[in-house]
């Protein structure tokens, strides 16, 4: 956007008289560059350079933030609809030291943000119960948390939302949703901002007081729409859901995502994870694991979830443990009907046959959720759990036999228990039932069938890894490979059966044959570690050493768990270009082609002929190509006998198009040199980056045809040429008789050379276009001249 200078005047009279107590350095400028600081270093990420700007941009961003949600009355954390962000407390305040230069905090001690310590063990965003505000966590704008996270990385985010507390809340609990009285009493005292934490006088919130809800409910949402049959599939996972709000809040939020009507949408209460949820006086849970779940049911949309499974008997155990989900369903347009109503027996039946099926494992389809860049962890974990082998020894309990807690290059088994647990936990019966005929979807190609299947977090496993090994601690991208590498390497160490580890000298070949030396390698292998990895992914290569003197050869058959294959190296490098056409209506345009990494840049000028001549040519193709009927058998072989001097043809077209063409050096507004065609790729690369600069290439008039002549020396030898159809042959007055007839004779044998073209020498003309402007700070003269534009090439033959 452009700012005029009457727009500047404006703005700048307006901010002077809002900033009289500013300084006058600030009153000018200062609140324009404070916008560009903040644009740059919280919109963009750029970290600044000193540790007080950040502290004084932080500081901006929430004087900014409680000018546009103000904190007065009700509304001690902004009117309802507010969000906030949760920080650390502990981290909060030795970014605070670092901004402030106090004790010695540099950014390497500083470390980045870790939110985990505040958040449950249940995969969600669902903060421990019992924290304290100003004790155990802070509050920020959402500006200066993504601030704050792009400077210094870390997370997760966890945001909450400012919502209405009936005047009900008194006589049920805090604001805060703690499960420890004087917990709750603290922090209510503390956001309230009307006493300190071991202040003794209780205070309870006001009827309709606005205030953050740090424990709302997270759920899960499954769809059910015409589309998958019937039958919910995955949507969201760990959805925030206020325990203050009604239902109608969440069906809108959901049908603004889908872009659906609230009118033809409705949410169910599935039954399965109500029955783990639901608990009695004591916290005991009330359904056994093996008892049958309660059937789904509708929800009412202007009342609380809670409210209405109170209503229904069911009781929710710790907000922080509470795992329910919800099903969104959709109406179906063409014939009106509900999909999940149709479905509801057959549900019935299925739970009936699971009963009488018994418990075994399933079938192993379960999905895992994404933690933040853990696509590398679950791609690994299907791919070992979808081991058969593997897989029977985990969840056979076998692996209890082969524990070494003794060996020092292991974890103690740790690594083994931990594996063992997910993967049982991946094949163990999720309500998993046996198949119910159901009418077959006709799938269109490119489109897929969802996968009607669960899924857990694997973060028990993830942090596990991540004190074994620190490298994969956090939520930054690993390779699947490297991962694949220390599990495969900890859980053969794990479940290494040698408890003592002899030494062995590796074997020499010795002239034996092949087969018995790589038996006598994997024996010497087997004596040092025998494990069920060794047994799944170890395998043997042959390593040949040949002594150039006298020609003996030894062999060594090493053990291998992966193998390192080089990629094949692309014998073609892509070029950048800016092409200026000879037209001056026609705009300059950006290409991209593929030659040869040892080619010539007469190479890059025919890869772009091809190009424009195929853009050029294509409306009459295509217009050619109507006019052709079906051709037979005879043309299409004339065509096919005609394909490969219709090749070199076009080559010619291409090398004539390019001859017509200049690559040339392009600086600001202006040419620098002309770059010659015979010039190898590798003399336009930076010298500092080592790519390939982009290359500037100009479109030319082309050269004027020029008649085929004969040399002047060939000239002089043959004066007249003979001609086909006469025989007339110049003579002189001194040739007569035979002498004059063997003259003839001997010039007819010896026919003339062929004609050549005549060499035409050019050169270049590089126009450049200049203005004046008016400097900023004359010196001679008020006018300075400057270039602009695109300068034009013209060839002068």
């Amino acid at each position: 956007a452009s700012l005029s200078f009457g727009g500047f005047l404006n703005w700048y009279h307006s901010t002077s008289s809002s900033s009289a107590h500013l300084p006058k350095s600030d009153r000018r400028c200062g609140p324009y560059m404070l916008d560009l600081r903040l644009l740059g270093s919280i919109l963009f990420g750029v970290r600044p350079s000193r540790p007080s700007m950040e502290f004084s941009l932080v500081e901006e961003v929430q004087r900014r933030h409680k000018y546009r949600y103000p904190h007065m009355g009700k509304n001690m954390r902004g009117p309802p609809g507010t969000i906030w962000f949760v920080i650390q407390v502990g981290w909060w305040r030795k970014w605070l030291d670092y901004t402030q230069g106090k004790g010695g905090i540099t950014a390497s001690r500083l470390g980045r943000i870790n939110n985990n310590v505040l958040l449950a063990e249940n995969g969600s965003l669902a903060m421990n119960s019992g924290l304290r505000w100003k004790y155990d966590f802070e509050l920020i704008p959402p500006l200066a948390w993504s601030a704050l996270q792009a400077w210094h990385d870390g997370g997760p985010p966890i945001h909450r939302t400012v919502v209405t507390y009936p005047a009900s809340t008194s006589s049920t609990k805090s604001p805060v949703r703690s499960t420890k009285a004087d917990d709750a009493r603290a922090l209510a005292e503390a956001l309230l901002g009307t006493g300190s934490a071991t202040k003794k006088k209780k205070e309870k919130l006001e009827d309709g007081q606005h205030d953050i809800e740090l424990y709302p409910l997270f759920v899960s949402v499954m769809l059910c729409d015409a589309t998958s049959g019937g039958e919910p599939t995955p949507f969201q996972q760990q959805v925030p859901l206020s325990r203050q709000k009604p239902c109608r809040s969440l069906l809108q939020e959901l049908c603004e995502n889908l872009q659906a009507d609230p009118k033809y949408c409705r949410l169910w209460m599935r039954g399965k994870d109500i029955a783990t949820a639901m608990v009695g006086p004591d916290g005991t849970p009330l359904l056994d694991e093996d008892a049958p779940p309660p059937p789904d049911f509708l929800l009412y949309l202007d009342m609380k979830l809670e409210d209405q499974l109170k209503r229904k008997g069911i009781v929710l155990g710790e907000g922080t443990n509470v795992r329910l989900t919800l099903i969104l369903e959709i109406k179906d347009e063409r014939n009106g009907s509900w999909p999940l109503g149709m479905r509801h027996n057959l549900d019935l039946a299925a739970r009936t046959m699971q009963q009488k099926d018994g418990i075994g494992i399933g079938d192993g389809i379960v999905g895992l959720y994404n933690m933040g860049n853990t696509c590398y962890l679950n791609s690994s974990i299907q791919c070992l759990s979808h081991t058969p082998i593997l897989r029977d020894y985990f969840t056979t309990k076998a692996y209890l036999n082969d524990i070494n807690a003794e060996n020092p290059l292991g974890q103690q088994g740790r690594l083994a228990q931990v594996s063992a647990v997910l993967v049982n936990e991946l094949w163990k019966r999720h309500g998993q039932s046996s198949p119910i005929p159901a009418p077959k979807n006709v799938i269109a190609p490119g489109s897929y069938n969802p996968v009607l299947a669960p899924a857990l977090t694997p973060k028990s496993f993830k942090d596990a890894i991540g004190k074994f090994n620190e490298h994969f601690s956090g939520n930054e991208q690993h390779d699947a490979q490297e991962l694949l590498a220390f599990l495969l390497g900890g859980l053969s160490e794990d479940l290494n059966r040698i408890h003592d580890k002899p030494y062995i000298e590796a074997p020499d070949s010795d002239g034996r044959p092949d087969k018995e030396l790589a038996d006598i390698w994997w024996s010497n292998h087997l004596k040092r570690e025998m494990s069920i990895i060794v047994a799944l992914f170890t395998g043997q290569y042959k390593s040949l050493l040949a002594c150039r003197t006298c020609g003996y050869e030894s062999a060594r058959f090493e053990p291998f768990s992966f193998l390192t294959v080089p990629l094949p190296e692309d014998e073609q490098v892509s070029v950048q270009l800016v092409f200026y056409p000879l037209a001056n209506t026609d705009e300059r345009q950006k290409y991209t082609v593929r030659v040869k990494h040892d080619g010539t840049l007469f190479d890059v000028l025919v890869s772009l002929a091809k190009i424009l001549y195929s853009d050029r040519h294509e409306d009459f193709g295509a217009a050619e190509d109507e006019g052709i009927g079906k051709k037979d058998s005879n043309e299409e072989n004339d065509d096919a006998s005609n394909a490969a001097e219709e090749d070199d043809t076009m080559q010619e077209v291409y090398s004539d198009m390019a001859k017509n063409m200049a690559i040339v050096r392009m600086k600001e507004s202006y040419v620098l040199n002309i770059v010659p065609n015979n010039w190898s790729l590798a003399k336009m690369q930076n010298r500092e980056t080592g790519e390939l600069d982009v290359i500037h290439i100009y479109e030319l008039d082309p050269l004027p045809k020029t008649e085929d002549s004969l040399t002047a020396e060939q000239a002089g030898k043959y004066p007249i040429a003979a001609t086909e159809d006469s025989d007339a042959v110049p003579s002189t007055a001194s040739e007569t008789g035979e002498d004059s007839e063997a003259a003839s004779q001997e010039m007819k044998d010896e026919q003339p050379p062929e004609p050549v073209a005549a060499e035409i020498k050019t050169s270049y003309l590089a126009i450049a276009q200049r203005k004046l402007e008016l400097g900023a700070r004359p010196f001679l003269h008020p006018y300075a001249q400057c270039l602009f534009g695109v300068p034009l090439l013209v060839r002068v033959a």
